[in-house]
């Protein structure tokens, strides 16, 4: 669990101000943490993706979760996907809404409407 906030933390402080993201291209970005606690079976990795309109990623084999985030006012709202709950979505200001969802061969698709959100997606 260490492992999946770290690589969280580390995307969050990577991630353009919302005016870059929305003029960028929707490329993901990729942080690959190695934790070495005596627990650790394996490396966890991040990608994140800005959801401007549609976005469908590629597949995950080692998926783990996917989280959402959408600014709303001053704050961040976010949910989290997992195979357990495969659909979150989030109502943003002004009626705009953003909805994540896993789809059965371990790939995402995320849409945002009337505003601008995060995917981050957790596998390893």
């Amino acid at each position: 669990m260490r492992a999946i906030v770290k690589s969280i933390n580390c995307l969050v402080e990577m991630m353009p101000s919302s005016s870059a993201a929305t003029s960028g291209s929707a490329l993901p970005r990729t942080a690959d943490v190695r934790y070495t606690g005596a627990s650790a079976t394996s490396n966890t990795q991040v990608e994140t993706w800005p959801i401007i309109g549609p976005q469908h990623t590629r597949t995950y084999p080692g998926f783990v979760l996917a989280i959402l985030t959408v600014p709303v006012d001053n704050t961040q709202k976010s949910a989290v996907v997992t195979w357990e709950s495969p659909q979150a979505s989030i109502r943003g200001a002004g009626g705009g809404e953003c909805k994540l969802k896993l789809n059965s061969d371990r790939s995402v698709d995320a849409v945002c409407n009337q505003t601008g959100g995060s995917m981050f997606v957790v596998y390893k």
